[in-house]
C-alpha cells in the first residue's frame, strides 16, 4: 500500500514494506533512491505492513506509476463492508477477462498473462486489508503524521490537524514540545468545529461537541501528541454516560 502526503509543502509517499520487497519479484527498473537506501534491506528489516517513507520526485512520480499497490487514500473513507464489495466486484470481473486487469494496471502490457494475474490478486489481498490497518490496536502502523490534504489550524504555538487515519486528529506544539503541559487555546476547537460544519449537513457548536458526539483521546508516550477521534452523535439516553469526561475535557483542555 501507498500514501502519498503533502510535508513542509513537499510531496512524499509513504509505502509498506511488504510492496518494496515484492517490487523486486516484478519491476525490472528501481530508481535510484531506493537503490541507494538498499530497498532489499530495508523491506526485510521491520514488519511486513510498516510503512517506509520516500522524499525524491523520481521514486514519487515511480509509485505513482504502480497500478498495482493500492493508493490507500482511494479507500481510507471507503466503509469496510463497502471495501468487500468493491473486492469482490473486481474479482469477478478480473476472473471473467484478462483485458480488464490489463486496463486497470498495465495499458502498456509490459507484463506477462501469468504476472498480471498474480499482480490483480496482490492488489485485491491488499485492499482487504485495509480494514486492519483502520484497527485502533494498530494505530502505529499508520503514519503518525499531520494530513498536509486535510484540516488543518495554528493558533500561537500549537496545531492541530487531521491525520492519515480518518476521523483523528492530532494536538501538537510545532515547536516538538511536550504538548501535554501547553495551553490549548479554545479557538483550535472552534476551527474544528467550523471544518466539521462545511464538510457535514450538522450546525456544529461547542456544546454539541463536546456533549453529543462522543470522542475519545489519546496520548503518545513521548507526550508530544493528543490524538482525538470524534464518533457518530451518541441517542440521548447515552449522553449522560459520557457528561463526566467532557467535563475532564473541558478542565483540562478548553483554556
Amino acid at each position: 500500500m501507498k500514501i502519498f502526503n503533502i510535508e513542509k509543502d513537499n510531496e512524499v509517499v509513504y509505502v509498506q514494506r511488504k510492496d518494496l520487497e515484492y517490487i523486486s519479484q516484478s519491476e525490472k527498473t528501481i530508481p535510484n533512491e531506493l537503490i541507494k537506501r538498499d530497498y532489499q534491506k530495508i523491506a526485510l528489516n521491520g514488519l511486513e505492513d510498516e510503512f517506509i517513507i520516500f522524499y525524491e520526485k523520481e521514486t514519487i512520480e515511480y509509485f505513482k506509476n504502480l497500478k498495482w499497490i493500492v493508493d490507500y487514500r482511494k479507500f481510507c473513507n471507503i466503509p469496510n463492508d463497502d471495501i468487500f464489495k468493491i473486492a469482490d466486484t473486481l474479482f469477478e470481473r478480473y476472473c471473467h477477462n484478462v483485458n480488464e486487469i490489463y486496463n486497470d494496471f498495465d495499458k502498456e502490457r509490459k507484463y506477462s498473462k501469468k504476472k498480471i494475474g498474480e499482480l490483480a490478486q496482490y492488489y485485491l489481498n491488499s485492499m482487504l486489508s485495509i480494514p486492519k490497518l483502520r484497527n485502533e490496536d494498530l494505530f502505529t502502523i499508520i503514519p503518525l503524521v499531520p494530513d498536509g490534504k486535510g484540516f488543518n489550524y495554528e493558533s500561537n504555538s500549537i496545531c492541530i490537524s487531521s491525520t492519515l487515519k480518518p476521523n483523528w486528529f492530532m494536538i501538537y506544539n510545532k515547536m516538538g514540545k511536550n504538548v501535554v503541559n501547553s495551553k490549548i487555546p479554545k479557538e483550535c476547537f472552534r476551527a474544528l468545529i467550523a471544518y466539521f460544519n462545511g464538510n457535514n449537513n450538522i450546525n456544529w457548536t461547542w456544546d454539541l461537541l463536546m456533549n453529543d458526539y462522543q470522542y475519545t483521546t489519546r496520548i503518545t508516550p513521548d507526550g508530544k501528541y493528543i490524538l482525538l477521534r470524534f464518533y457518530e452523535p451518541l441517542p440521548i439516553k447515552e449522553k449522560e454516560n459520557i457528561s463526566r469526561l467532557a467535563r475532564v475535557w473541558d478542565k483540562n483542555f478548553n483554556k
